[in-house]
This record gives structure tokens, sequence and C-alpha cells, in this order.
């Protein structure tokens, strides 16, 4: 978060992952908190079958949310 800069604005600090086989019905597979100091951000939650993950930022600092890489995938 914090486009990848340093800077904090648009900084996600509370989110919720959710995964879906088919693209329309979604199932939360984790939330979380993140500190808003610019740093890359982690979300681990249980491995499960999907083929769609959806981030949704659920409090930011400023108006938009900013996300500049995401992976996806196991360990």
């Amino acid at each position: 978060t914090g486009g990848g800069t340093g800077s904090t604005d648009g900084a996600i600090t509370s989110y919720t992952i959710s995964v879906s086989s088919n693209g329309t019905t979604f199932s939360q597979a984790g939330t979380g908190t993140w500190v808003a100091d610019g740093k890359m951000k982690h979300a681990v939650f249980t491995p499960v079958a999907a083929r769609y993950v959806r981030l949704t930022a659920n409090t930011v600092l400023g108006t938009a949310a900013v996300a500049t890489e995401i992976t996806v995938g196991a360990k």
C-alpha cells in the first residue's frame, strides 16, 4: 500500500480478503489491519480452492485505496 514510495496516502489500514470459484458469489477468507507506514504488506489466510480473489479496502488514509502490486499464491 501507499504507492510503493513510502507515502501513506491511500494506505489500506483495514481489509477483507474474499474468494470465489465463479466470480459472482464470494465468501470471506480473511480480514485484518495494516499499519500505515508505506511498507510492503502481507495478508495470510487459510488455503482455499478459488479462481477469484478480492481485496476490499475497508479503511484507507485519504480518499482512495492504493495497491501497487498484488501476488496470490501458496508458499
